[in-house]
């Protein structure tokens, strides 16, 4: 049998399919981005056919391009965005687009939800929004044969016609709360653990992608989760951050500690067979992308004239300003906040703005903002009692190398650089693995496949500085948060 495993990661701005050999080594990947769309407000949704396409491409090009036959390939293990919510018909198809993960809309759902039960919810996640439908969009609700709460577990569907719903964490609480509030549980997938096959790939699946029909495939759950094995965090103090379009941090815990303002959350781990706390922002990633897309055509123009990465010149650039970019501080709430402060109706703020700002205080003032909005998980962590000795950085924003001296110096912390910094969709290949047998355990799997590379250690003089820099930065939130509440509903009435 072979021993390759093919893993897809679908993420909020694209689709990556990687073929990982049984060591962890990326053989080939293919990549296509698409777009999301802000129809009101606070709302954000998807068209769940772009993310269908686009694994159809991405199969088919990681295919064709490694020339390794079908049969070589042990398994396919498939993560992505979460909380997504998609409700299909019984004929499969989706009756209406996805609400993911950074729509806002359910808030007054969420406050429902902790009046009626006790229970305290974000609008973010997955109940509040399917109570949003069945109040808003009876139809859907009364039509709707399944609800997805991860774009893994829908595409894992689309692979196998079989849908499940990939659990990394125990779902019984889950499971009692959607009861509760009178939500049909029918309407959930079956719930099985993110280590173990779902199905098989279809014939239909092979036609389109050159996937062989009866490939084991396995829904190996939320990025951010996958992260964790991916970079081979497995002890008490050990931490990663997921820079992508989001930023999120998971911590090892020795034993159960919660956050009693629950800023942060503590779930145990199925996989892993340990607690961890964990937390995450919502747009700190996305806002480098923002200004990229809006003000960055001249560099865009350059990057394909001599094929460098834009992010690349966009980092040369932001590296010619000095830390704390002579007092321009920037907010990366561009649809909300999630940890630690909770505040749906944030936005971005660049303060400080002075006639001797230039693009490249812009630049870095983005990286720095977003590391604040970062280190403010961190922070918060420790606060509830959780020990971080080391992270680990993974995702598209870890390739930065001055984003990555950059989080060193504002937490004063080491900052670990892993060999594939795809850390989510090599998270999926290794539980994929493990499901499949090429692996006996989580842990001989994390062992083989995967390697550090890097490490950037924190300088003690700048860490100094950005802290109290990052002070500024809390009281510049703080005195804006009536101001936001204020902004916000004028545009819900105006909507």
């Amino acid at each position: 049998m072979g021993e390759h495993i093919l893993s897809i990661d679908v993420g909020t701005t694209g689709c990556k399919a990687t073929l990982f050999d049984r060591e962890g080594h990326v053989v080939v990947d293919a990549y296509r981005e698409y777009d999301f769309s802000i129809p009101r407000h606070d709302w954000a949704e998807q068209d769940p056919t772009k993310w269908w396409n686009a694994t159809q491409e991405v199969v088919k090009e990681t295919l064709t391009k490694s020339k390794i036959p079908p049969d070589d390939i042990r398994g396919v293990g498939i993560t992505g965005q979460s909380p997504a919510v998609l409700p299909i018909g019984k004929d499969g198809h989706p009756l209406r687009p996805v609400i993911i993960w950074m729509d806002q809309r359910a808030t007054r759902q969420s406050l429902s939800i902790e009046k009626e039960i006790g229970k305290k919810m974000d609008p973010t996640d997955f109940i509040p929004k399917i109570l949003w439908i069945k109040e808003n969009e009876p139809d859907v609700y009364r039509n709707t044969y399944k609800f997805f709460e991860k774009a893994a577990d829908y595409i894992a569907y689309r692979l196998t016609d079989r849908p499940i719903l990939a659990a990394l964490i125990p779902y019984d609480d889950v499971l009692a709360t959607v009861e509760s509030l009178k939500i049909d549980p029918g309407k959930l997938p079956e719930v099985k653990r993110a280590d173990q096959i779902v199905g098989e790939a279809t014939s239909r699946v092979e036609e389109t992608t050159g996937l062989r029909r009866g490939t084991p495939v396995v829904s190996s759950g939320v990025d951010g989760v996958c992260s964790i094995y991916g970079t081979g965090v497995m002890k008490v103090g050990e931490a990663v951050t997921v820079m992508g379009t989001s930023t999120c941090v998971d911590v090892c815990l020795e034993e159960k500690i919660s956050d009693p303002q629950k800023r942060v959350w503590t779930t145990y781990n199925l996989v892993l067979e340990r607690w961890v706390m964990a937390g995450c922002t919502n747009t700190s990633g996305a806002s480098y992308k923002w200004f990229r897309d809006v003000f960055c055509q001249f560099e865009a123009k350059e990057a394909e004239e001599t094929g460098a990465r834009l992010y690349d010149l966009l980092d040369r650039e932001a590296e010619k300003a000095k830390p704390g970019c002579r007092g321009l501080l920037f907010l990366p709430y561009l649809t909300g906040e999630r940890s630690p402060i909770w505040d749906p109706d944030a936005r971005g703020v660049f303060f400080g703005i002075s006639w001797n700002h230039g693009k490249t205080d812009f630049l870095r003032s983005i990286l720095e903002g977003a590391a604040f909005a970062w280190y403010d998980v961190i922070r918060t962590m420790e606060e509830a009692g959780a020990k971080i000795n080391e992270i680990r950085l993974c995702g598209g924003g870890a390739k930065s190398s001055l984003w990555r001296q950059i989080k060193a110096d504002v937490s004063g912390k080491p900052i670990l650089l892993p060999e594939v910094t795809d850390a989510s969709g090599l998270g999926a290949a290794i539980l994929a693995a493990r499901a499949v047998g090429v692996y006996r355990n989580i842990q001989e799997a994390t062992s083989n496949m995967v390697r550090i590379v890097d490490r950037k250690e924190p300088d003690d003089s700048r860490h100094d500085y950005y802290s109290r820099l990052f002070e500024i930065y809390r009281e510049v939130y703080l005195n804006l948060k009536d101001t936001y509440k204020k902004t916000a509903s004028l545009s819900r009435e105006h909507a």
